[in-house]
């Protein structure tokens, strides 16, 4: 009955996955189209032509992939793309991972409707989990279509677009199988030292942000250490429930007037467990890595792919710096 089940979500997954990106393709329109429709109200078309220029610099100065993924868009009547579950145990920093046959293990489930990701992170929670529910606001099919920008995309600011783009297509230049941490740090490097190719300034918003981020996380090492410790212990696990409530208790209390000062992370620090802290570390603790690299390359970009491809097919190099993950089913 068991593998029935599991065999039932799965196919109802994949079907959602399937047909939730297919309606995203089936409502695409050509960027290079809307703006030169004069129907098409002018902020939308300065935001367009924002997209494209910076389509044509990340393949020309970043040297990302040439293709047709985000010369075209598609409008949306929401505000995310996905919904993306993830989950830690309860007594554990390291994500569950769920494997997909082309991209491999990685450490968050994603959903086209939200009231499916919310009815697989209540099932994760009854059975112990910490988890969260991220919205996403593109994927990338790692150059498997031609992918296009989700619609809501264009309500953000321009440099945040710019770095999206440039994201998702790190993603499609370099991805190693089974290792979350590498590739968002890589596409989050790459989209903070691409935009500063882009404006050659660092005083942008989505460098600000990425800074924000990036504090926060230096700010809860010491939660995450007396984590880790208590993890690694020897005690009844209700008192291990209590010290972990207790860490937890003292990072909210010392850490709210920070978060309240930051947009966005005062209610992320209200509801931080053990997959609130994975999924920061994933998309943030390889940056400097990165951004080491870029230096070292003397800021060429060719240099810069090569050697972080070097990195990720070397294991033993790689694993000091981005911990592996265990898959789960």
């Amino acid at each position: 009955m068991a593998l029935l089940l599991s065999a039932c979500e799965s196919a109802h997954y994949y079907a959602q996955a399937v047909g939730g990106h297919w309606q995203l393709l089936r409502n695409r329109v050509s960027i290079d189209a809307a703006i030169a429709d004069p129907a098409t109200p002018p902020e939308l078309a300065r935001k367009l032509e924002t997209v494209r220029a910076a389509r044509q610099f990340a393949s020309s100065t970043l040297l990302l992939p040439e293709n047709d993924s985000y010369t075209q868009y598609a409008p949306l009547p929401r505000e995310a793309v996905t919904y993306n579950v993830v989950a830690a145990p309860e007594f554990s920093l390291t994500p569950k991972t769920w494997c997909f046959p082309f991209a491999g293990c990685v450490s968050y489930r994603g959903y086209f409707d939200p009231e499916d990701a919310r009815k697989k992170a209540a099932q994760l929670a009854s059975s112990g989990y910490d988890t969260i529910i991220t919205h996403t606001a593109a994927y990338s099919t790692l150059g498997w279509f031609a992918d296009p920008l989700p619609g809501p995309v264009l309500n953000w600011d321009s440099d945040r677009i710019v770095a999206l783009v440039f994201h998702e297509l790190a993603h499609q230049k370099l991805y190693i199988r089974d290792d979350t941490a590498f590739n968002e740090s890589y596409a989050s490097a790459v989209a903070v030292l691409g935009l500063q190719a882009w404006q050659q300034t660092e005083s942008t918003g989505a460098r600000a942000r990425m800074t924000t981020r990036r504090r926060m996380l230096t700010l809860l090492e010491p939660t995450t250490r007396d984590l880790e410790t208590l993890y690694q212990q020897d005690m009844p696990l209700a008192e291990m429930r209590q010290r972990k409530t207790a860490i937890i208790a003292d990072a909210q209390a010392r850490y709210a007037e920070v978060a309240a000062e930051l947009p966005g992370w005062e209610a992320w620090i209200d509801g931080l467990n053990n997959a609130r802290l994975a999924s920061l570390h994933d998309y943030t603790r390889g940056i400097t890595t990165f951004e080491s690299i870029f230096t070292d390359c003397q800021q060429d970009w060719a240099c810069f792919h090569r050697e972080s491809r070097r990195l990720g097919e070397d294991a033993t190099r790689r694993a000091p710096l981005f911990s592996g993950i265990d898959s789960a089913s």
